[in-house]
């Protein structure tokens, strides 16, 4: 039960039986248009707001991305009717504040905003909840910080976004088997709440208990999309930011005992080349201003290899790393204080409950077992970070050659969105081949059914395969930048956990970039499909336990924090 907190999460938020309908997913169900000038103007309806509702509702609007509908199409059921199955959660349900003394609640993890994961207690599997109401809310109107005034309803899916998720998810998987990767989520079905929408009552509870839910824009239908999950824990938010903890308070701990200062740290950046420094590090991608070129006019420009010899000359291999770990004696300093783990626990478990600290003082026993067994710290987490840039580009590469955009694209005018980031990749607990499974397609289209909506372009309503080869090249681009902690969308816990101007921060961020060089060089490696002496194979992977301890580590300290 311990090790299923540590990957889902221990969060809590409480689900409530209400009006709607399920529909179970089925392949043949959910069919994507042909491209032709009705499914076209289809499309385009998406790019304007919806006064043609209600005047009131101007400046309102429904996700748009760049790519013919796709439609749920059962013609054998009707809208009062649903399938015989006996997934247990045919009955839709929305997040709500807890209700006392209803005896329906159903206690689940939160995930986000919008939603939860609930666990079957007969078969033991965790289902993904996506769009089953923003916090406790229901679907309340949210003004955008884009670029233009503009309000979404929060908390839901759409039939532009519901069905598109599950038609993607169901194709990426496919896509994956190639790489022996799984997909992080199973389509199971969807949830279309009622436009009256209302938390069941139930003669226990008082009608005056029972929380009144906001459905802003009623006309507009609201959907759930239903998986079975694998995972809930972040690479952004749980696990890379856990690591930084971690290299935070190692910085702690030996500014406590006087051997680390300034001075040293000043020595320790030499690692890096003139280019990194002195002002702020950036990755290899930001120091060669190679993201994003305005033009793109050949197909071959996405098929270049990114990854060559040169990039040593910017970034720190990891070759280079493990050499600087056991060679420079001023970096052997941190590296030492890291195996010292009797000594970090107070320091890492300072501002956990005790629960949580329990569970950090068996990891860290873990961790001294494999140490006796000559498992070094530094060592594992580079094969860690190497894994995880590793499999992070094949799975872009996987997309890529399948024809698929993760979900990046400009919309109406200027707005940008990309999907392929750290935090839409889940952590896999010890026995899967791989580390990582990623999840998040709702934004998701493919070559073939794109169309674009960036009304001041030429190409606006057209097919531009120009414009296709650009968006999945600033993507590539993109996730390698986020992975390396730059740009990054899902900053927030960052933001409220670490102070950037204390010494230890200084420390923290020089680790963090160091490690990121490696994971980066393997990125490309993954990417340009090369095999790498550096990265350890899913057999290896399997089999360390004292790797996935150090996983678990990063994963309870950021146990509190939802992406």
């Amino acid at each position: 039960m311990e090790d299923e907190e540590i990957y889902f999460g221990d969060k809590s938020c409480f689900l409530y039986p209400c009006t709607g309908i399920f529909r179970s997913y089925k392949k043949e169900y959910i069919q994507q248009d042909e491209v032709n000038e009705e499914s076209i103007s289809e499309t385009l309806k998406y790019a304007e707001d919806l006064s043609y509702i209600k005047p009131e509702y101007k400046d309102y609007y429904l996700p748009a991305l760049p790519s013919i509908q796709i439609h749920f199409n059962n013609n054998n059921l009707k809208e009062d009717e649903t399938e015989d199955n006996n997934l247990f959660l045919k009955q839709p349900l929305i997040k709500s504040k807890e209700i006392k003394n209803y005896p329906l609640n159903y206690k689940c993890i939160a995930s986000g905003h919008r939603s939860a994961l609930i666990k079957d207690p007969k078969t033991g599997f965790y289902y993904r909840l996506k769009g089953c109401g923003n916090d406790e809310l229901g679907f309340n109107l949210q003004k955008s910080k884009r670029s233009f005034p503009q309000y979404n309803t929060r908390g839901s899916q759409f039939d532009c976004t519901c069905f598109r998720e599950l038609y993607f998810t169901e194709k990426v998987s496919e896509a994956m088997k190639k790489i022996n990767i799984p997909c992080a989520n199973i389509p199971i079905g969807f949830w279309k709440y009622s436009k009256e929408l209302n938390i069941i009552p139930d003669e226990k509870v008082k009608m005056e208990d029972i929380p009144i839910l906001e459905n802003q824009v009623p006309e507009i239908d609201k959907y759930c999309a239903v998986f079975q999950t694998l995972g809930e824990r972040r690479l952004r938010t749980h696990l890379l930011c856990g690591i930084d903890i971690i290299f935070e308070n190692i910085a702690k701990l030996c500014v406590s005992k006087n051997i680390l200062n300034e001075e040293i740290l000043n020595e320790i950046k030499k690692i890096f080349s003139e280019s990194r420094l002195p002002d702020r590090f950036k990755t290899y991608f930001q120091v060669n201003n190679s993201m994003c070129p305005t033009e793109i006019k050949f197909e071959d420009w996405c098929k270049k290899p990114i990854y060559d010899e040169k990039c040593y000359e910017a970034i720190i291999s990891c070759k280079k790393l493990k050499k600087e770990i056991e060679e420079n004696k001023n970096l052997k300093i941190f590296s030492e204080q890291a195996e010292k783990y009797d000594e970090l626990y107070p320091f890492l478990t300072e501002d956990l409950s005790e629960k949580h600290q329990k569970m950090v003082r068996k990891i860290l026993d873990n961790l001294i077992q494999g140490q006796k067994e000559g498992k070094i710290f530094f060592k594992t987490l580079l094969d860690i970070y190497a894994r995880i840039g590793y499999e992070a580009g094949k799975i872009k590469r996987c997309l890529q050659d399948a024809n698929i955009n993760w979900g990046t694209y400009i919309d109406r005018q200027v707005d940008y969105h990309c999907n392929a980031h750290s935090n839409n990749l889940v952590i896999l607990p010890q026995g899967n081949d791989s580390l990582l499974a990623p999840l998040d397609f709702d934004l998701s289209y493919s070559k073939d059914k794109m169309v674009l909506l960036s009304k001041d372009t030429e190409s606006f309503g057209k097919q531009d395969d120009s414009y296709w080869y650009n968006y999945i090249q600033c993507e590539q681009g993109n996730l390698a930048l986020n992975l390396c902690g730059a740009d990054d969308y899902n900053s927030e816990n960052e933001k409220k956990r670490f102070k950037q101007d204390t010494f230890e921060a200084k420390v923290r961020n020089v680790m963090k970039y160091l490690f990121s060089d490696c994971l980066l060089e393997n990125y490309m490696k993954g990417f340009d499909n090369i095999i790498s002496d550096d990265v350890i194979n899913s057999n290896q992977l399997k089999e360390d336990s004292f790797l996935h301890n150090i996983i678990k580590l990063a994963l309870v300290l950021t146990l509190n924090d939802v992406a």
